[in-house]
């Protein structure tokens, strides 16, 4: 699903979560749900729904293509299982594709997320300098491979407040935990 930078998507679920949606199979290099190859994402808000996202060849399951930003990503209900395929680079499922894309601007504030990265499963790709973005998880159930910058990259700003429940099988590098 399409939603480059400049572009926006919000995605509804029906009650009791009913809807759902599956983004997979999409062509190299471009994510699951936003950005194409070496595009950044759009807004991206999933309010419900059961939604399943696979990025491809170094692009995030919801985010950035390869190379690119995660946009800003708001993930305020529903079931969301994102990944991410590591042809190129190390992409994040939410946020930034493979090689240098930074995570943008995440916002998860209930839910139930799984995100499993070839570099973390929330957060930047893998690449050496372009760290910026920030993260928020105020919300909701994560289940992730970490969460924060890419595996090389600068610290970004995490926080983790509220009701959250977050379990990491990675690191997790937060400023306010």
């Amino acid at each position: 699903v399409q939603c480059g930078e400049g572009n926006s998507l919000t995605i509804y679920g029906q009650e009791e979560s009913t809807g759902a949606l599956t983004a997979q199979n999409v062509s190299s290099r471009n994510a699951g749900i936003g950005g194409g190859d070496q595009e950044a994402a759009g807004t991206i808000t999933i309010n419900g729904g059961n939604i399943t996202a696979n990025g491809s060849s170094g692009a995030a399951g919801i985010g950035g293509g390869w190379y690119a930003s995660g946009g800003v990503i708001t993930i305020n209900g529903g079931s969301v299982t994102a990944q991410a395929e590591a042809h190129e680079g190390e992409p994040a499922a939410i946020g930034g594709g493979g090689g240098d894309g930074s995570a943008g601007t995440i916002k998860i504030t209930g839910g139930i997320v799984y995100a499993t990265g070839c570099g973390k499963g929330i957060g930047g790709g893998s690449g050496q300098g372009k760290e910026e973005g920030m993260i928020s998880i105020s919300g909701g159930v994560v289940t992730a491979n970490g969460v924060g910058s890419g595996n090389y990259g600068e610290s970004i700003g995490t926080s983790i407040t509220g009701n959250a429940v977050v379990i990491s099988t990675g690191p997790v590098n937060t400023s306010n935990q």
